[in-house]
């Protein structure tokens, strides 16, 4: 696809010096530059629009004896054609090699979002952390304006202070492991964004935090959970993560779901017949991420769960290389009209 890109960007930029060198030889060959109405409507009339030839002086048309106008040589009318077409496609070619033109946009709608990205981090180092505050901060980088971020696998302790990790703009919200090495989980929220840590849904047992949020003065909470299942996960655990996620959907409130849950989407037998999988799907959660999220193995094992598929959009993969994961990120749409509802 980039390729094919380049070319036609190549092609669009040959053309119009093809138009420019057809139009300066043109010129030298003609012994009359002088522009009259009769050649602008002539050379523009295929586009109805006498004004696009705004750019050309327009000299009074000098008039016979007789009384009628003076004829414009073909040549003369060729020329403005030339330059006619020449101005087109400066904007033509502008608008290629621009690469963000949709072909069909439709309507405008208003629209805002709530950006979500989780990332398995596979710890959290000090050169990691650098790295990551700066995607957030940087202007000129794939996180920044995020909204909130979902770590998992950080491998924090309790000994790493609170503060140690905290990015400018942003509220942390951590839980490590107390029982073995490895895991945790750290979730980056925008200041300006009004959430709060639902602890009284959280388990000891299970990785997993929740937030209650109310974008854009919404009157519908909105549950987003971080969670990280672990490859190790048996019948035991795995009922101890679904009694949780049940404790929230029983809320009747819209959540959305984000982390790392090892079970490869991409495997379509083993996904459909998994367990855990079918408990999920039991309190009407539906899927939505379907491409490989860690190479190295080829697999989905990051998921995107959600009640209300149709409120979110821009499901996508970050091609960002410092862990063995890669960043997933999806929008919750809200639209201006029904902030209130």
């Amino acid at each position: 696809m980039a390729v094919a890109q380049r070319a036609l960007h190549l092609i669009c930029m040959l053309l119009y010096l093809y138009l420019c060198f057809k139009n300066l030889t043109r010129c030298k060959k003609c012994n009359s530059l002088d522009v009259y109405n009769g050649n602008v409507f002539y050379s523009s009339n295929i586009a109805a629009k006498p004004n696009i030839a705004s750019f050309v002086r327009l000299p009074r048309q000098p008039r016979s004896c007789s009384g009628s106008a003076s004829l414009t040589p073909n040549s003369t009318r060729v020329i403005v054609a030339c330059r006619l077409l020449t101005k087109a496609s400066i904007s033509l070619l502008l608008i290629q090699m621009s690469n963000d033109v949709e072909s069909q946009p439709g309507p405008v709608v208003d629209r805002k979002g709530i950006k979500l990205c989780h990332w398995n981090i596979q710890h959290l180092t000090d050169s990691k952390f650098e790295e990551i505050r700066n995607l957030l901060t940087c202007p000129s980088k794939e996180l920044f304006g995020l909204d909130i971020l979902i770590l998992s696998e950080t491998f924090c302790t309790e000994k790493i202070p609170e503060t140690f990790y905290s990015i400018p703009g942003y509220k942390a919200y951590r839980k490590d492991r107390t029982v073995k090495s490895g895991g945790g989980l750290c979730v980056y929220v925008k200041n300006s964004v009004q959430a709060e840590r639902r602890i009284d849904l959280e388990t000891k047992d299970v990785e997993i935090i929740w937030l209650e949020t109310c974008p854009y003065k919404s009157k519908r909470p909105l549950f987003i959970g971080g969670i990280y299942r672990p490859p190790s996960s048996n019948a035991a655990s795995d009922k101890s993560i679904g009694k949780n996620i049940e404790n929230v959907s029983l809320l009747g409130r819209e959540v959305v779901l984000l982390g790392d849950i090892n079970i490869d989407y991409l495997c379509t037998t083993k996904f459909a017949n998994h367990t855990f999988t079918k408990v999920l799907k039991s309190f009407n959660l539906s899927q939505l991420m379907n491409v490989i999220t860690r190479p190295i193995s080829r697999t989905c094992l990051d998921h995107i769960w959600c009640t209300h598929a149709e409120r979110l959009n821009n499901v996508k993969v970050l091609n960002i290389g410092i862990s063995d994961h890669l960043p997933i990120m999806t929008t919750r749409i809200y639209k201006r009209a029904c902030h209130n509802k």
